[in-house]
């Protein structure tokens, strides 16, 4: 698959699912004709989904499928509420399938040369929350040190970050939700594992002073549907 590229995103709807093996068929099918429907939605700009990846030993307590809703911002999220919207659902699928959302801000700069963002086929999942008395320490290491060193490696195309638009001002968040997000796009799902990529990771590896105070997950995911 080529990489290819998506509108700049404001904001981030972020579904998670596990879905039972004798309905995933049917539920992938009906998922992406209500995925174009949401689509039609004010300020909902592209949609993707992602499987987590068949033969990654790690993270195995991250979910099956991933939906990702790129908004324009915050303020889309209450299109959901539209009473026009088709919130119907067959019957069959009750009780087979669970699944949790959240909604994150995007942090960073947007392009400024470009009105496109880089995709690729497949996504390195990264999940961080820190004490909120090292969060400033932590953020200038991180996105200051080691996302720049993992963008380096051959292989990744882009990188997106995210805060959770839950978190309050003492960086709380309800039992289960994280705070960052990171996505990394890269040209197959076998980049995370290549030599140059665990090099340049480790070449910005976490300081110890701040290792017992973050908690991440990583996870490698396969696209599967883009709209």
């Amino acid at each position: 698959m080529q990489s290819a590229s998506g509108p700049i995103a404001g904001a981030l709807i972020y579904l998670a699912t596990e879905v039972e093996g004798d309905i995933e068929n049917d539920f992938n099918r009906w998922t992406e004709g209500h995925l174009k429907d949401n689509l039609s939605l004010r300020g909902f700009l592209s949609a993707r989904r992602l499987r987590k990846h068949s033969h990654d030993s790690e993270g195995t307590d991250q979910p099956t499928y991933l939906t990702l809703y790129d908004l324009a911002d915050l303020r889309a999220i209450e299109e959901l509420a539209n009473p026009n919207r088709d919130r119907s659902m067959p019957e069959g699928f009750s009780g087979h399938f669970r699944f949790s959302r959240a909604l994150f801000r995007v942090l960073g700069p947007a392009p400024e040369e470009t009105s496109r963002q880089l995709r690729g086929p497949a996504v390195l999942h990264i999940t961080v929350d820190v004490e909120a008395a090292y969060n400033e320490e932590f953020l200038d290491w991180y996105v200051g040190e080691h996302v720049p060193a993992v963008l380096s490696a051959p292989g990744m195309l882009g990188v997106r970050r995210f805060e959770n638009a839950s978190v309050d001002a003492d960086g709380k968040l309800s039992e289960g939700e994280f705070r960052y997000l990171t996505l990394y796009e890269m040209e197959d799902p076998g980049v995370v594992s290549r030599p140059t990529t665990i090099e340049a990771s480790m070449s910005a590896a976490c300081p110890v002073r701040l290792e017992p105070h973050r908690r991440s997950t990583h996870q490698v995911y396969d696209e599967f549907l883009s709209i």
